[in-house]
């Protein structure tokens, strides 16, 4: 199985730490996305001072991203590997930012339409996403 990176928080008030994770290829319903871009917020402040809403550690952090799909799983519609995306997700390890291959349900990802690779726009997208979220 392939592996990829992760940042972690291995224990409250301890520094970060990076991981190699083994990397879970898509299920039916999911995208695997290789991560470009991520944020830090004060949830991952909090996460990695306290330890706020983490059951075990490590615990890789980050609820953001966005990148270019790698991979779809058999019912995904409406994405294809090279598609740029963005998202929200924080459910699952899989699903955290701070790590270099995000694998989420296809409806946690909207495709970025008129993408060109190095612009600005993933900024825009990520900020308005952390707002409508929060």
């Amino acid at each position: 199985m392939s592996t990829h990176p992760a940042i972690a928080t291995p224990s409250p008030r301890s520094p970060l730490t990076l991981l190699d994770l083994p990397t879970p290829t898509p299920a039916s319903t999911e995208v695997q996305i290789h991560n470009l871009y991520t944020t830090v917020g004060p949830l991952e402040l909090h996460q990695a001072d306290g330890g706020l809403l983490i059951v075990t550690h490590p615990r890789v952090l980050g609820d953001a991203f966005a990148g270019l799909v790698l991979a779809i799983g058999s019912e995904v519609r409406g994405l294809a590997p090279g598609d740029a995306v963005f998202g929200f997700a924080f459910r699952a390890q899989a699903e955290k930012g701070w790590q270099s291959i995000v694998v989420t349900d296809a409806v946690n990802v909207p495709k970025v339409s008129n993408h060109t690779a190095g612009s600005d726009e993933w900024c825009l997208l990520m900020a308005f996403t952390a707002s409508v979220e929060y």
